[in-house]
């Protein structure tokens, strides 16, 4: 008579994935969000297991597949010869016992090496109390800290990374905002960092000017004729329009609109020093009788 005894194991094996180096800066040191890109990553497993450890990137690339044998319960993978690119990645570690059990743990590492913040507001405003705009790839809700004129604002990106401070009703942080003065130009300051743990900052001279721009026609058009106002057939194949502008700087551009109901000319022309600008000669006898 022989007798054999054997053991029944259906009980899969324990199997975790625990950390990945350097991963303590930023908002979290477990969150799996890393600014380093050449990494170990590390896990636990049972005794005896053997452990199937793949790295996949974003497109499903596997970019590492090395099966383990746990040393004391834990496993790792050193992956610090080679350069991680930006991007989420899967990390999935399958454990299987010496009868047969497996048991499978996922978990997503982001490596982000990088964080931009841009000041989106124009060089000049006619408001005194402006809404500062920006934008940025920080994730939503991270802090961006706005300071303008004595004055540091918190505020949060939102999903799309895009951010901004209201100076007619925020409320600092710190300091005290001094009251923007028409003629004056201040620096604005924004910077903020990422659950990564990098940084990203910009600044934007803002200029404050409240004085409206003026755009003046000199009149008669038929200036160059007999100067009464009227363009006759002699003198309406080569109108030339000018005029003058106020609080409007060299190099801008002044749109030119002539109809008479039906056609419509429309000339885009650049103002010279002291405001002035001048139209090229306009033939204007396809146009209507009438005014214009």
């Amino acid at each position: 008579l022989a007798t054999q005894s054997f053991t029944v194991d259906k009980t899969a094996p324990a199997v975790a994935i625990t950390s990945v180096s350097n991963d303590s800066a930023g908002t979290s040191a477990s969150d799996f969000i890393t600014n380093d890109n050449t990494l170990v990553f590390n896990g636990t497993a049972e005794s005896g297991s053997s452990v199937l450890v793949t790295l996949k990137d974003s497109s499903n690339a596997t970019v590492f597949s090395p099966t383990l044998t746990p040393s004391g319960g834990a496993w790792s993978v050193d992956w610090t010869g080679s350069t991680l690119a930006d991007g989420t990645y899967t990390l999935t570690a399958v454990a299987t016992d010496a009868a047969g059990n497996t048991s499978t743990v996922s978990q997503v590492v982001k490596v982000d090496t990088s964080a931009t913040v841009q000041i989106t507001t124009g060089a000049k405003t006619s408001d005194t109390t402006p809404v500062i705009t920006g934008t940025s790839d920080l994730e939503a809700g991270q802090t961006v800290v706005v300071t303008v004129s004595g004055a540091t604002y918190h505020t949060t990106a939102d999903a799309a990374g895009n951010w901004s401070v209201d100076l007619g009703s925020a409320v600092p942080f710190s300091g005290t905002l001094a009251a923007l003065q028409d003629g004056q130009s201040y620096t604005i300051n924004a910077s903020g960092t990422d659950k990564a743990g990098n940084s990203g900052s910009d600044a934007r001279s803002l200029a404050v000017d409240l004085a409206a721009p003026l755009v003046h026609i000199t009149t008669p058009i038929d200036s160059n004729g007999d100067s009464n106002g009227t363009l006759t057939s002699t003198e309406d194949d080569a109108v030339v329009i000018h005029g003058t502008t106020t609080n409007v700087p060299v190099g801008s551009d002044v749109i030119v609109t002539l109809t008479d109901g039906t056609t419509t000319i429309q000339k885009t022309v650049t103002t010279t020093a002291g405001g002035a600008w001048t139209l090229s000669a306009l033939n204007l006898s396809s146009m209507n009788n009438g005014v214009i």
